[in-house]
């Protein structure tokens, strides 16, 4: 096996493989492999429950957010930040996704401002 990038990922891993090495697993992943382990399911996992039909907006966003210049450090997504996932991905948002998306992001930036103010 030859080292990728210092990370021991052979070079016929998959995406999701080079992905999994490069970053530690969030606290859902770590939930879920808990209630794997143990049978019991912390609450946590049930905090967030996005209405049928709507999770490709909540991807959306953080696919977004994520790939926007300043990712997910609170700063706003701005309007080039979406017009170049448009031209990215060569994927039209409409006027309902645009203003979810905003909203989404206005939302987050008040959580992570409370958070770092200590409200």
């Amino acid at each position: 096996m030859r080292a990728w990038a210092g990370l021991n990922i052979p070079p016929e891993a998959t995406p999701e493989q080079v992905k999994a090495k490069q970053s530690p697993p969030s606290l859902r992943q770590k939930l879920e492999k808990v209630e794997k382990q143990t049978g019991i399911r912390d609450p946590r996992l049930d905090s967030v429950k996005i209405p049928e039909g709507f999770r490709y907006l909540w991807d959306l966003f953080r696919t977004v957010r994520g790939g926007a210049s300043e990712g997910m450090s609170g700063a706003r997504i701005t309007w080039r930040d979406l017009e170049a996932y448009q031209d990215v991905t060569g994927i039209s948002l409409d006027a309902f996704e645009v203003e979810a998306i905003m909203a989404m992001d206005e939302e987050l930036r008040d959580y992570l401002a409370e958070r770092r103010d200590g409200s």
